[in-house]
């Protein structure tokens, strides 16, 4: 749980992601905030666009967010070349998508 009176940067970086995203055509990170998409339930869908899930296809290693004061989750999912959660590499039939634990911010009022 972190607490801030400015923005929040933060690292897109997660453990093992660097061989899921180079080996597949296009994988890039997108944020999720406030839980706005599950990607365990939703791991065979395209990660949707939307105010609270930012796409970083540049191949971005860090970001800046001004939000405005409050209590935020923040969780990071790598995605294929089309918005799919990406499959760890060698997992069986049952897995999870490589993404981050969820982490809770609060941005403090000035």
């Amino acid at each position: 749980f972190f607490k801030q009176k400015t923005a929040y940067e933060i690292p897109l970086r997660l453990v093992g992601s660097e061989m899921c995203i180079r080996d597949r055509v296009g994988g890039h990170h997108h944020l999720i905030i406030n839980n706005a998409y599950d990607v365990d339930k939703n791991m065979m869908e395209p990660i949707p666009y939307g105010a609270n899930i930012l796409h970083f296809g540049g191949g971005q290693t860090e970001a800046v967010l001004s939000l405005n004061p409050g209590k935020y989750t923040l969780q990071l999912a790598a995605g294929d070349h089309e918005h799919r959660p990406i499959k760890p590499f060698g997992a069986s039939k049952e897995y999870k998508p490589v993404s981050s634990r969820k982490i809770t911010i609060e941005i403090l009022p000035n």
